[in-house]
């Protein structure tokens, strides 16, 4: 009995649910599901939106020199005079771009605390994303390389980004280096220690006379209490890891060691972003874009860090130029005083980046 009730019980109920208006249920489902996905898409656009309003662009006037409209810091480095027997190196035929290859030059102003305008630019490191091979290549430019710059002629690199800003600079690497380079990150004093803060420092492993130079010697526009760092690896803050990247008094490697220097705190800042997912990386990218200046245009901005995100957890190269057995220095005199220069093999050189760099 009991069973024949539940049947019928059960019957009743199927009869019941066929005569819903199952069309007019799933209209109204489909307009609730759209209207969700429509908020999510209105969020998401918003928060895109609000990433994108704090990039900085570099102008257009950029090219403009540093006193035209934006006001130049000081001091500034005067030009060399020219050097008898140094020629201008031939423009390579065959450029380090390819379908596969994003070049971002990181240019680092050497702009203190009260400065404004564009200063000399005394970090140059070529930022090479390989999708192919999946690897982030970084290769210092020295500032003291004697090279081709436009509408002035040889001199030391860091002037082609002072006197013409970006498309100077980007000139600059294509005729003397055959190096195609499609964007630019800027980023002087303050920027840097902001965002080294922001991801809340950087580990660095210090040599024991880096760790006494740095408790010893604080340079200008830097605020920490000496004493506190020893060797090893030490948690470093805006302000002590900005001091590492400026040391040139270390074992003797000069402007060489600083660059080493340079690359090593950059790729500490890659290992900190290989452990965010996108969606912490957008966030953390929303936080430090206004402390960059870039020429990467606003609509491509979203699009490119998507795609090149996933290259962090990839293979990270470090190198330099001049390579190894492709320079020379050469004193320069200025008035009272001398001036290092460095002599570079061009034709190496070029070579040794297009190994170095093109897909395999």
């Amino acid at each position: 009995m009991n069973e024949f009730n539940f049947k019928v019980w059960l019957l009743g109920l199927w009869d019941k649910i066929k005569a819903l208006p199952w069309k007019r249920i799933a209209l109204v489902s489909l307009c609730v599901f759209l209207a969700l996905v429509l908020t999510a898409m209105v969020a998401v656009t918003a928060v895109i939106q609000n990433i994108l309003n704090q990039v900085v662009i570099i102008p257009p006037d950029d090219t403009l020199p540093p006193d035209a409209t934006i006001g130049a810091a000081t001091p500034t480095e005067p030009l060399l005079p020219s050097i008898p027997g140094q020629t201008a190196p031939t423009t390579p035929s065959s450029v380090v771009a390819h379908k596969d290859l994003v070049n971002i030059m990181l240019v680092g102003q050497d702009r203190r605390e009260g400065q404004a305008g564009r200063t000399l630019s005394d970090v140059m490191i070529l930022c090479t994303f390989n999708k192919q091979d999946k690897t982030i290549t970084l290769t210092s430019f020295l500032r003291d390389s004697y090279v081709k710059i436009p509408e002035i002629g040889m001199n030391k690199m860091n002037q082609a980004y002072f006197r013409g800003g970006t498309e100077w600079l980007k000139q600059t690497m294509l005729d003397n280096f055959g190096v195609q380079v499609d964007y630019f990150l800027e980023v002087d004093f303050a920027s840097f220690k902001s965002i080294v803060n922001t991801l809340g420092g950087v580990e660095i492993n210090l040599t024991a006379a880096e760790a006494e130079y740095m408790n010893t010697n604080i340079l200008d526009g830097i605020h920490y209490e000496p004493g506190s760092l020893k060797p090893g690896v030490n948690l470093l803050d805006g302000d002590q890891a900005l001091e590492y990247a400026r040391i040139r008094k270390v074992g003797g490697t000069g402007d060489f060691g600083r660059t080493d220097r340079q690359r090593t705190v950059l790729n500490a800042i890659f290992t900190k972003c290989r452990t965010m997912d996108l969606f912490t990386a957008l966030d953390m990218v929303n936080n430090l874009l206004p402390y960059i200046r870039t020429d990467i245009p606003r609509d491509n901005i979203i699009s490119l860090a998507t795609e090149l995100f996933p290259l962090l957890s990839g293979k990270l190269i470090q190198q330099r130029v001049p390579v190894d057995g492709s320079w020379s220095l050469l004193d320069v005199p200025m008035g009272s005083y001398q001036v290092e220069v460095i002599i570079i093999d061009f034709v190496k050189t070029h070579q040794f980046l297009m190994d170095t760099l093109m897909p395999n």
